[in-house]
């Protein structure tokens, strides 16, 4: 499948909403590693990729 030419972009079809949340999850799991809590890091993590796709969704 060829995408050269298409006016559709990562952010636009809906597939780079799910980076946002795994870049979370993975950023949140190391921080609470670091700080001796990993499922609380997750939570947060997850959270805040949850939150910045969300603003990006409602700003597009």
């Amino acid at each position: 499948m060829d995408f050269i030419g298409q006016e559709r972009t990562f952010m636009r079809d809906g597939n780079g909403y799910g980076v946002f949340l795994f870049l979370g999850l993975i950023a949140g799991f190391a921080i609470g590693i670091a700080v001796g809590q990993p499922s609380a890091g997750t939570v947060i993590g997850l959270g805040a990729g949850g939150l910045l796709a969300l603003g990006l969704r409602l700003k597009r």
